[in-house]
């Protein structure tokens, strides 16, 4: 889901991510010293996709009087009430007992990048498809889906889908 608000305030992203395979807690690399994240949102309105947004989520670092990330048995956490650099408040980076993985990544605010409308009609112009990306720092592991048209919703204000 992104929202691009009226109010900058209220733009928001949201992105779950559990449909692939089995990911093991160390192939996330070490958030908490040196391996940073972006969220990477592609359009394809022609033949090749072009980068419509993107957000960092840095490594490492303190959020107000505790560290940014934090280490889990099953993977990774990150809280940022800040939203600093690009508009992202948390991350959950989760392996789990059955043979996938779990990403969420949730955020908005004023630093968050959303990308300007299509057309008046459409946020992305998903034609033929919208792809998102989780990509580490190293770009040896990226977690990526591809979503068809049509959306769920996509209004110049809204943009929801399913995993297909």
């Amino acid at each position: 889901m992104l929202r691009n608000s009226a109010r900058i305030s209220g733009d928001a992203v949201y992105w779950k991510w559990n449909a692939g395979t089995f990911t093991a807690v160390s192939e996330f690399g070490d958030p908490l010293q040196h391996t940073s994240y972006a969220l990477c949102i592609y359009d394809q309105s022609g033949p090749a996709p072009a980068l419509a947004m993107n957000a960092l989520i840095p490594s490492g670092g303190t959020c107000g009087l505790r560290p940014c990330w934090n280490g889990r048995l099953s993977g990774f956490g990150y809280r940022n009430t800040h939203r600093t650099p690009d508009g992202v408040l948390r991350v959950r980076l989760q392996s789990t007992a059955r043979p996938s993985t779990l990403i969420i990544i949730a955020g908005g605010g004023a630093d968050l990048k959303v990308p300007t409308a299509a057309s008046p009609t459409q946020m992305f112009a998903q034609n033929p498809s919208l792809t998102v990306q989780f990509i580490k720092s190293d770009a040896r592991q990226c977690w990526e889906a591809t979503y068809p048209a049509p959306a769920v919703k996509n209004t110049s204000t809204l943009f929801r889908t399913v995993i297909p």
